[in-house]
């Protein structure tokens, strides 16, 4: 897939793996300059040379989006460098693998979340004055947990909810200020996101689902991301299945959620 030239600066929370690497990777190649944020400083480094190998110009930021202050300082750090923000991808998330009665530790909940959804909004808000000034582009990465029943998978379906109704609430203020906001729902990608999910109790699950296995590619999946980007889409949901499943969920609700569960046997 061609893409539009995409030579802007953007910030890729999520960046040390996954659909975040594959994207900054990607978007590298158009020769845009990457705030890359992670945790693991390690990897985000050895992301940012590839980057640079491939035609990128990357600020690596370790810092963890569930602090406030740290999304505040992730947005003046790319500032300073920089000098403006035309793109943020609030791709940063942590899932789950269990049925609600069966988790052991609550604070599960909470900490999904707070990755999921706090470090995304606190990372938009700063983010805003400069994405007015460029008329820039909010970039969400959901997923079909965002739009339908996901068991197993309760509290990344929360998040990705609130995620969602946060983003479509502030792209109808945003209305006239030339920033648009994108929200992308993929399904089952080869991310490693399941071999990281919460366990019952609150450890990483340490193995892929075979979902995951089966599943889309990370380069078709970024690929799609920024082609969705560009055009500025309202929103993106990835496969045949995710959209007749919107059709169906207005007229056949029940069936969507047989159709949830019998997905995880």
């Amino acid at each position: 897939m061609k893409h539009a030239f995409f030579h802007n600066v953007t910030i890729m929370t999520g960046a040390s793996s996954g659909i975040g690497r594959e994207l900054a990777i990607q978007l590298s190649r158009q020769h845009a300059f990457l705030s890359l944020v992670a945790r693991r400083e390690a990897q985000l480094n050895e992301v940012a040379e590839e980057c640079e190998r491939a035609g990128g110009e990357c600020l690596v930021i370790p810092l963890d989006i569930t602090s406030q202050d740290n999304c505040q300082e992730i947005i003046s750090r790319t500032v300073r460098r920089f000098g403006k923000i035309d793109t943020l991808i609030n791709n940063a998330g942590i899932s789950m693998h269990s049925k609600v009665e069966d988790v052991q530790n609550l604070e599960i909940y909470r900490s999904i979340m707070q990755v999921n959804f706090f470090g995304g909004l606190w990372c938009t808000y700063f983010s805003l004055p400069y994405l007015k000034e460029t008329q820039g582009r909010i970039v969400a990465i959901s997923s079909y947990a965002g739009l339908f029943p996901s068991p197993f998978a309760s509290g990344y379906s929360a998040s990705k909810h609130a995620m969602v109704g946060f983003l479509n609430s502030l792209r109808v203020e945003l209305d006239g200020t030339g920033v648009s906001v994108t929200i992308v729902h993929p399904g089952w990608v080869k991310s490693g996101i399941s071999s990281r999910s919460f366990d019952a109790r609150g450890n990483s699950l340490n193995h892929t689902l075979d979902h995951e296995k089966n599943a889309m590619s990370l380069d078709e999946c970024a690929a799609r991301i920024i082609d969705a980007a560009e055009k500025r889409k309202r929103q993106e949901v990835f496969g045949s299945i995710g959209k007749l499943g919107l059709w169906l969920r207005t007229l056949a609700p029940k069936l969507v959620d047989e159709e949830s569960m019998r997905e995880l046997k």
